[in-house]
């Protein structure tokens, strides 16, 4: 099949507004997973690491995937976003004899059919349900034998992709999606959607005898049956962790035998999808629950009691406070349901009783008390744990040294700041340097140095908005005569310690190593001069874990400058570069970037830009300058660049003359001349005491081998 073919169709789905995804591919036959041959459901699952959590419509994304796996297989997300459900037969499980069962001879509507490749069929209705409705079409296997419905939560296999048989999924001819719309399902059909979920096929009663499953199962029939078995134990009130080993030994016993972890994914998805037929079977006396998740965000559940906590916004507060936003609920309902949510302290007593009456009231059968005891006991430890112990051998040479994401500005891994005068163009700057960072080995122009190329930068803007940020980037583009990049941005109004765990979300789900944010001032919130907001800040942003470029505003005042608000700003971050510019044209602006702190190597010789702003044609161009020629740099330059450059003009001059020239202390100009005599850079005569140039001056100008490149 046509690659094109297929994005083509990846890209008609989504402009339905069903949401895609890529699958893994069948070659030579098997699956295109590392488990080849052994893959258990070659060319059906997710090539993306959260599955169909990835699906999406955004045509830009569905391209990029098929660019990155050009014969992937298509997945189709059903249920509700996408608008669709799926009534799906298989002929090898007697497909045929449940179908007919399902619609006992009533009239089944005109609907797009899809052939799957192996003998099967797939039915696509309209969803008909809004999500105000609190209804829900769900996945559901064995309505009847040999027939499932894709509802919300599942997903289907689309045309054109490959069947391990050999065929093609295909659009039945006259009842494809171009000719025919999904048709809402009949009253008839939508009853037996709503049919008890508890249901079994394959006997009378519905379950299945333990002694006939340890017995062993013929290849063929192993998926459907242990399903079975499963549903039979979820009645019967088996605990989950029993359930498990009684499936994993029934899977063992099949001919051959079934795959272990498919077995236990078996068992998982009959706990979270049905409900057992009566409550008081729920083990009270379940075992520890699982806890995963990081210092602000965690997930609780109980599996053999049916309960999940969700926490964000985790606060662990100086009045011995631990504090967050929880959520609790339960699965007995068939699929995850909020029984209540809202603010919660996590260290007091009277808040868990006031909890546990409510939660009694709203869904009785539980100790939610004891739940939340022991939920308060995880938190509070999991809070007070912190980061583990690491042992720092030094032995060990296999530690990589520090990297940029763009040398000098963006030290890998670290916050690293740009700060100076209202207008002085330091968020264009971010800006530039954003666009260099998605551009990866082709960034590194302009004296910038992508020698670790990162790919995925995301724009977190507090100041502007999307328009604007667009311009900028589509100015800078063709002003360059570099590629355009789509680049994720978000407009935020809730400083970051508000807002990061959605945030963490959504740069995870994009895979992002690197974000820009615009500006400092207002992603702190509070006031700026405590230091509350600077430490809420960066703990924040550590818990991001990338590298990050921070836009700052200059403080108010006499003396040297610095970034604006409480000095734990200037101390927490890792690299400062302040920034000083000539604006004396709309037009045109000339700008300094002085390097005033870096934690992990020496100062950076300092940087001229020159940016010309041309509205007309909506380009921006830039050339490196000599950051000597900028008025308003002069004052800020290090001290040592002043000397070389007055010596490097002026010839040898005693040490007071030095200091009478520059405006700046004798002692501090005398203390720096002796530092650089150390490193060889300048001399002193015996006689005379003048100062002389014995070392080549930095170069702040545009590198010769660079120069053809920019023109």
């Amino acid at each position: 099949m046509s690659k094109d073919k297929v994005l083509g169709a990846a890209l008609f789905y989504a402009r339905l507004g069903w949401r895609v995804f890529p699958l893994h591919s069948i070659r030579d036959g098997v699956c295109s997973c590392p488990r080849g041959e052994e893959c258990e459901s070659p060319g059906k699952h997710p090539r993306t690491v959260h599955g169909l959590k990835d699906a999406t419509t955004d045509e830009v994304r569905v391209r990029d995937w098929w660019k990155e796996w050009p014969d992937a297989n298509i997945g189709i997300v059903t249920g509700v976003e996408s608008g669709i459900f799926v009534i799906d037969v298989d002929p090898k499980n007697d497909g045929e004899t449940g179908f007919d069962l399902l619609h006992e001879d009533r009239e089944f509507p005109e609907t797009p059919l899809v052939f799957t490749g192996g003998g099967g069929r797939h039915y696509f209705f309209r969803y008909p349900y809004a999500p105000s409705d609190g209804q829900e079409v769900r996945n559901r296997t064995g309505v009847r034998q040999g027939v499932d419905i894709r509802g919300e939560g599942g997903y289907v296999v689309a045309p054109p992709s490959d069947h391990v048989s050999g065929s093609l999924y295909l659009w039945e001819e006259s009842a494809n999606p171009r000719t025919i719309e999904p048709p809402l399902p009949p009253e008839w059909l939508i009853e037996e959607l709503s049919a008890p979920a508890t249901y079994s096929p394959g006997t009378s009663s519905g379950r299945v005898r333990p002694e006939e499953i340890l017995a062993g199962v013929p290849e063929g029939t192993r998926d459907t049956t242990l399903f079975r078995y499963a549903c039979s134990l979820r009645d019967a009130g088996v605990r989950y962790t029993e359930a498990i080993e009684l499936v994993k030994l029934a899977a063992s016993r099949c001919d051959p035998p079934f795959p272990e972890e498919l077995a236990v994914e078996k068992v998982e998805r009959v706990w979270k999808t049905y409900a057992p037929k009566d409550l008081k079977h729920m083990a009270l006396d379940s075992p520890e629950p699982t806890i995963e998740g990081n210092d602000r965000t965690l997930r609780v559940e109980w599996r053999d009691r049916q309960v999940f906590a969700g926490i964000t916004s985790l606060r662990d507060n100086s009045k011995g406070d631990v504090t967050g936003y929880l959520r609790i609920g339960t699965y007995i309902f068939g699929q995850p349901k909020t029984v209540t949510e809202g603010k919660y302290n996590f260290a007091t007593v009277q808040t868990r009783k006031q909890w546990s009456n409510l939660l009694t009231e709203r869904c009785p059968g539980f100790d939610w008390f004891a739940i939340l005891e022991k939920l308060c006991e995880l938190v509070i430890a999991h809070v007070h744990r912190g980061e583990p112990t690491v042992d720092l051998d030094i032995a060990d040479d296999s530690v990589e040294r520090i990297t940029y994401a763009l040398r000098p500005f963006v030290v890998r891994g670290q916050p690293n700041v740009i700060f100076g005068d209202r207008s002085s163009g330091k968020s264009y700057l971010g800006v530039l340097v954003a666009y260099l960072v998605a551009l990866g080995r082709e960034g590194g122009i302009l004296g910038f140095d992508a020698e670790d190329p990162l790919y995925r930068p995301y724009i977190l803007d507090w100041e502007g908005d999307a328009d604007t940020m667009k311009y900028r980037l589509r100015c800078l583009s063709k002003g360059l005569g570099l590629p355009p990049k789509v680049i994720p941005y978000r407009r935020c109004d809730r400083p970051l310690f508000d807002d990061v765990d959605r945030i963490r979300e959504e740069l995870l789900d994009r895979k992002v190593d690197f974000v820009l944010i615009d500006s400092l001032g207002p992603a702190c919130g509070g006031d700026l001069n405590a230091p509350q907001p600077a430490i809420e800040f960066f703990r924040a942003l550590r818990s991001l874990g990338i590298s990050s470029l921070i836009v700052a505003h200059n403080a108010k005042g006499k003396g040297p400058k610095s970034v604006f608000g409480s000095s734990f700003f200037e101390n927490l971050a890792r690299s400062i570069w302040e920034i000083r510019t000539d604006n004396d044209d709309e037009k045109i602006a000339r700008m300094g970037a002085i390097h005033r702190k870096a934690n992990f190597s020496g100062l950076n010789p300092p940087l001229g830009f020159e940016f010309r702003f041309d509205d007309v044609h909506g380009e921006t161009t830039i050339r490196r300058t000599d950051v000597r020629e900028l008025v308003h740099a002069q004052g800020a330059l290090h001290l040592t660049t002043r000397i070389l450059d007055l010596l490097s003009d002026a010839g040898k001059m005693k040490s007071p003359e030095i200091a009478h020239e520059l405006g700046e202390d004798p002692n501090k100009v005398r203390a720096t001349l002796n530092h650089m005599k150390r490193q060889d850079r300048v001399g002193k005569e015996v006689k005379g005491g003048r100062w002389f140039l014995i070392a080549e001056e930095p170069t702040y100008g545009i590198p010769e081998e660079k120069e053809e490149r920019l023109v």
